[in-house]
C-alpha cells in the first residue's frame, strides 16, 4: 500500500539520537484522511500531492500510532547507511503493547487457530480504516510499521494471523515480519505486494493451504504491472467463479482467508478478508474503506454488491514454529 499519511524527513540525520527522534516522527500515522482510495491490496507508492495534503492537515488529523521500542535499538542493528532510515527496529506504541498483551492472554485457552482468529478479529471490529498504513516505496526506505489502531484489508489479515500464531509479543513481531516480507527481510522490494504472490509464497512455505474445488475452479493468467517501481511479472492462479459461492460456503471454516479477484487488467485481487461461520451463512470480517473501519457483514451481501469474476480461499495452518529472532 502507499504511505500517504506519513511525515517525510528531508534532512540527513547527524547522529543516532537524532535518527531515533526522526524515526518516531517518520512512523507517525493518521487515523483520518481527507481522500478515499481504491480498495486495492497492492502496496503502491504515495503521491507527493496527497502527502503534502496529509501533512498540512496534521493538526486536525494526527494520531500517534507508533513509537520506537528503545530496548531493541542499536547503532549496528538500526543504522545501515547515512541516507537509510532504520529498518530493523521493532515499533509498537504503548497502547498497542497493552492490546497485544490482552489479546494473547485472551486467546491462550483457545483450542484451535480458528477460535483465536474469531476472538482477535472481533476485538478489532470498529478500528479505523487506514488507506496507506505502511511506510516505504520504490524511492522511500522501508520502515517496519506495526499498529493495532487502524488497518487496510491486508494489514488486518497479516496482524490477525501473526497474533493468532504468536505466544508472546516478540513472537508476534517476528511472525508479522515473516508474514509481510519474504524471509522477514524488511525492504520494499521484499514486501509481498500482490495478493496472489502473498498467497503462493505462504502456501509454498507451509503457512497456508488453498481450498480447492476441482472442476468448479477456473484458471487465469495475468500480467501484474500496476505498482510503480516494482518489476511487472506474470502470475497464474485458480479461483472459484462467483456463482459457486453457495456451493463453496459449507466448506468454510473459521479463519479462512478470502481473496476477491479483480476485474482490472494488471491487478490480481482487489480486496481480502477473513471468514467465520454464522448460524446462517458465512460472515466476512474486513477493513472496508467504503465504511471507514473494520466491519463484519454477510459474505453473500458483499459478493452481490461488488462485480468480480470470483474468489480464492486459503486456510491458515494451525501452528507455526518460528525462531524468536530473525
Amino acid at each position: 500500500m502507499g504511505k500517504e499519511n506519513t511525515q517525510k524527513i528531508e534532512s540527513k540525520p547527524s547522529n543516532l539520537r537524532t535518527r531515533i527522534k526522526r524515526l518516531v516522527r517518520r512512523t507517525i500515522g493518521f487515523a483520518k484522511t481527507t481522500t478515499m482510495h481504491s480498495e486495492s491490496p497492492v502496496r503502491g507508492a504515495v503521491k507527493p500531492a496527497a502527502r503534502r495534503l496529509a501533512i498540512s492537515n496534521r493538526v486536525q488529523t494526527l494520531r500517534l500510532c507508533y513509537t520506537v521500542d528503545s530496548g531493541r535499538i542499536g547503532e549496528e542493528s538500526c543504522i545501515s547507511g547515512e541516507e537509510t532510515m532504520p529498518t530493523t527496529c521493532s515499533v509498537l506504541a504503548p497502547d498497542d503493547r497493552r492490546l497485544v498483551h490482552e489479546l494473547l492472554a485472551d486467546v491462550g485457552e483457545c483450542v484451535s487457530l480458528g477460535q483465536r482468529l474469531r476472538l482477535i478479529t472481533a476485538r478489532l471490529l470498529g478500528a479505523p480504516y487506514l488507506p496507506h498504513p505502511l511506510v516505504g516505496s520504490a524511492t522511500e526506505p522501508e520502515v517496519f510499521t506495526v499498529t493495532l489502531q487502524g488497518f487496510d484489508c491486508v494489514t488486518l489479515v497479516e496482524t490477525a494471523l501473526a497474533l493468532a500464531w504468536a505466544d508472546d509479543r516478540e513472537a508476534f513481531l517476528t511472525l508479522l515480519r515473516q508474514v509481510r516480507y519474504r524471509h522477514g527481510e524488511i525492504a520494499w522490494q521484499q514486501r509481498l505486494h500482490y495478493a496472489t504472490d502473498w498467497l503462493h509464497h505462504h502456501v509454498e512455505h507451509g503457512r497456508l493451504s488453498e481450498v480447492a474445488g476441482g472442476e468448479a475452479m477456473q484458471r487465469i493468467t495475468r500480467r501484474l504491472d500496476v505498482l510503480p517501481g516494482f518489476p511487472p511479472h506474470t502470475a497464474t492462479w485458480r479461483y472459484f467463479p462467483t456463482e459457486a459461492l453457495l456451493a463453496v460456503s459449507p466448506r468454510v471454516v473459521d479463519g479462512d482467508i478470502i481473496f476477491f479477484v479483480s476485474m482490472r487488467q494488471g491487478l490480481d485481487v482487489f480486496h481480502l478478508g477473513m471468514l467465520f461461520r454464522a448460524t446462517k451463512g458465512v460472515l466476512l470480517r474486513h477493513a472496508a474503506h467504503s465504511r471507514g473501519q473494520v466491519v463484519e457483514q454477510d459474505l453473500a451481501d458483499f459478493c452481490v454488491a461488488h462485480t468480480m469474476p470470483g474468489f480464492l480461499i486459503a486456510r491458515p495452518c494451525e501452528k507455526l514454529h518460528y525462531p524468536q529472532s530473525l
